[in-house]
């Protein structure tokens, strides 16, 4: 996306540097010859005219274009969470790990069928445990919805954080 804003904005400082160019070409030999030249002026004003408009309805488009694929990003991350202290164990079956934390510290009934996957993200650590990214299959029915209404406070006695991967 950045590198169609990029072109379109060479693109336009190339057309009008060009057309400075040619409208200054014009202007010192209109002197000369007064008939052809008015007929260039002409044809010149109206595809500088078109051009502009072009890049306009371009620029226009790719806004447009740019705030879709923001709104996609943010609906596609409403079905992510990140759980936060979850300590780790050798062949741990992450499904299994974050539908107990979530039926036991948030009292949400979860399926491991509801998940399409997790993982932990980073390198692994000595000193703190990895976070774990859980991606759901659908977006959660209103029961469900709770997940995103968590408040710390909740968690004050418990190591365990969950946040919601939908703002960032």
């Amino acid at each position: 996306m950045e590198s169609m804003k990029h072109t379109i904005a060479e693109l336009s400082e190339h057309f009008n540097s060009k057309m400075a160019e040619f409208q200054k070409q014009l202007q010192t030999s209109s002197a000369s010859a007064t008939s052809p030249a008015s007929t260039i002026a002409t044809q010149f004003s109206t595809f500088r005219s078109f051009v502009l408009t072009a890049l306009e309805g371009l620029q226009k488009q790719l806004d447009v274009l740019s705030r879709k694929q923001d709104e996609f990003e943010m609906r596609s991350r409403k079905k992510i969470l990140l759980i936060h202290g979850v300590q780790e164990s050798k062949n741990e079956k992450m499904s299994q790990v974050v539908t107990k934390i979530i039926s036991e510290n948030l009292d949400i009934p979860l399926k491991e069928d509801d998940i399409s996957h997790c993982h932990r993200l980073g390198h692994s650590r000595s000193d703190k445990p990895r976070a774990v990214l859980v991606k759901f299959k659908n977006f959660f029915s209103s029961e469900q919805n709770l997940v995103f209404q968590v408040r710390p406070q909740e968690f004050w006695d418990n190591p365990v954080r969950v946040s919601h991967q939908g703002t960032a």
